[in-house]
């Protein structure tokens, strides 16, 4: 091995550790803020290892009676909301890769053009629509508009790509039908592909903040991450602020996020892997 090849791999080892230490750093501190004492949180200059150790902001946030029933509510809505923008995606997915008719470039074009339009620029017209259907207070009005996802679209049609064609002229021969070939053999093979889309929207749904919180007013309809606002201001609203009870309630609403990912990564990293194979 040559000298300078050496020392440009020891050097690159060391960039991606310090840009590894500089993307764990914010999951660090909020665990040393959740176990820091109220007290001790501002303190200048900062604690980075909590000292003394306390569970005080882990029992106040789950003081909160509603907390059972705020975790069942994101779980509700974000199963759901996961379930139907898989299958609907797949579906759009299957019939922009596989399928012929006229105009199919040009309307995948406007999907694509879907993806660059910020949430914030829609958010006006599909809350008008919401109101006009009498989804407000209503889970319908998180779920619904969530399935029609063009990040999903595009993930499913570059991946049903990589699927030979003659397997399914091979089916259609045997008497399937388009739907049957999706359902029975284009599904089973794309489960990398759709673990991934699971995990992208199941992910964006629980960690969503700002639409649930135009769609629902009612305090027993909020999902987890509107309750852990709800007592972050509920203890330091009018008061002192309480950053320790903050990050506590954020780390315990975090939890099934990661137990999602980690449940599901060889999917997640096989989808990422053969999805751009063909593009």
């Amino acid at each position: 091995m040559r000298p300078y090849s050496l020392v440009g791999q020891i050097a690159t080892t060391i960039a991606l550790l310090l840009w590894m230490m500089l993307g764990l750093f914010p999951l660090y501190w909020m665990l040393v803020l959740a176990f820091q004492e109220g007290t001790l949180v501002l303190k200048l200059p900062p604690n980075w290892f909590p000292n003394p150790r306390t569970l005080g902001n882990f029992r106040m946030a789950l003081s909160d009676p509603m907390i059972p029933r705020w975790f069942i509510n994101s779980i509700f809505v974000s199963s759901v909301t996961t379930l139907g923008t898989v299958l609907s995606c797949a579906l759009a997915g299957y019939i922009f890769a596989k399928l012929r008719f006229p105009g199919r470039e040009a309307l995948f074009y406007v999907v694509l053009t879907m993806m660059l339009m910020p949430g914030q620029l829609t958010m006006i017209p599909l809350y008008m629509l919401v109101v006009r259907l009498g989804w407000l207070n209503n889970y319908a009005g998180i779920i619904v508009p969530a399935w029609a996802s063009a990040f999903g679209i595009f993930l499913m049609r570059q991946f049903f790509r990589t699927i030979p064609t003659e397997m399914l002229e091979s089916a259609q021969i045997d008497g399937c039908t388009a739907l049957r070939t999706f359902w029975h053999i284009l599904l089973p093979l794309a489960r990398p592909g759709l673990a991934v889309l699971s995990i992208f929207t199941f992910i964006g749904t629980w960690n969503d903040f700002l639409w649930p919180l135009i769609i629902l007013n009612k305090e027993k309809l909020y999902t987890i991450q509107l309750g852990v606002a709800r007592i972050t201001m509920g203890y330091s609203g009018g008061g002192q602020a309480k950053p320790g009870l903050g990050m506590a309630s954020a780390l315990l609403a975090a939890l099934p996020c990661f137990v999602f990912f980690f449940a599901f990564q060889r999917f997640f990293l096989e989808g990422l892997t053969l999805g751009a194979l063909k593009g």
